[in-house]
């Protein structure tokens, strides 16, 4: 019940998103605990390190947009209230245990903290691309909200 509850509220593909966001900072931080050799050149240099920085930056706020936005208001106050809490706590779950995860097996296995390291960038591109697709609607209601329309809550996820 309480999980139909969620779907119906953020979306299917707002689950998926924040799925591939976890992947992607599993990734970036398993990739960031790869020691390199003396001759390897540096990491976290030039336009891989901006556009990763952008990504995992504008993502987490793009899903964070969408769970506010597809939460707020319905007839059963308190239901939404816990779809609530639970579509944000799903987000920064999904960060913090893929972060962390990500980290201690990028330095328990270096030979996948350099696979990962190739991986960062094309997931976190992925994540972000689906973020937008799976986002959306809360998106086209931000963007009204700030040119001065009004706009009907709650937002519905495709």
């Amino acid at each position: 019940m309480f999980v139909a509850a969620l779907v119906q509220a953020v979306g299917v593909w707002f689950l998926v998103a924040v799925a591939l966001e976890f992947a992607a900072c599993y990734s970036e931080q398993m990739a960031a605990a790869y020691k390199p050799p003396e001759a390897e050149e540096k990491r976290g240099e030039g336009f891989g390190a901006f556009a990763l920085m952008v990504v995992t930056t504008l993502t987490p706020a793009m899903l964070f947009v969408h769970a506010f936005f597809t939460t707020a208001g319905s007839v059963d106050a308190m239901q939404w209230s816990q779809v609530r809490i639970w579509a944000l706590t799903s987000i920064v779950a999904a960060i913090l245990v893929g972060a962390i995860a990500g980290r201690l097996v990028g330095s328990a296995w270096q030979g996948g903290a350099r696979i990962a390291r190739t991986l960062a960038l094309p997931l976190g591109l992925a994540a972000f691309i689906f973020t937008i697709y799976a986002t959306r609607p809360a998106m086209e209601a931000l963007i009204e909200v700030f040119s001065g329309k009004m706009i009907f809550l709650p937002i519905r996820a495709h």
